[in-house]
């Protein structure tokens, strides 16, 4: 049976910094990319094809707050940073997905007298783990 996403978490940094993301994500997805090794010509005549390269993201949609300690700050703030990442799709289900994730900072402001929001993509450093 399929199942919804959420209600579910998602957090951000370590116990004692850890942020919460989910109250005002409408968004979240494990995203992988993969791209095909480049094909090698040998002297020989014949060819050597290197390994395929997998990258993820965390990646989803906030709603901008524009008020102190908003997301979008902390995002700005901690840009650059690799922090771990806790992603439970949703509450009722025991899996949950962790892993480090590189922090970029995201957009801020956009169209007036509208809620804005704000697309995130996090690299994960190496795959995402079942728990």
């Amino acid at each position: 049976m399929a199942n919804a996403l959420g209600p579910g978490t998602l957090t951000l940094g370590e116990t004692g910094t850890l942020r919460q993301f989910a109250a005002h994500t409408t968004a979240t997805s494990l995203v992988p990319s993969y791209s095909d090794g480049d094909v090698l010509d040998l002297l020989d005549g014949s060819t050597e094809r290197e390994q395929d390269e997998e990258t993820w993201a965390l990646e989803g949609t906030i709603r901008q707050q524009l008020e102190t300690d908003a997301l979008e700050d902390w995002c700005l703030t901690n840009a650059g940073k690799e922090v771990t990442f806790t992603f439970k799709p949703v509450n009722s289900v025991t899996k949950t997905y962790t892993g480090t994730c590189r922090i970029r900072a995201v957009n801020i402001g956009g169209d007036v007298k509208t809620k804005n929001t704000s697309d995130f993509s996090f690299p994960i450093i190496g795959r995402p783990e079942i728990e």
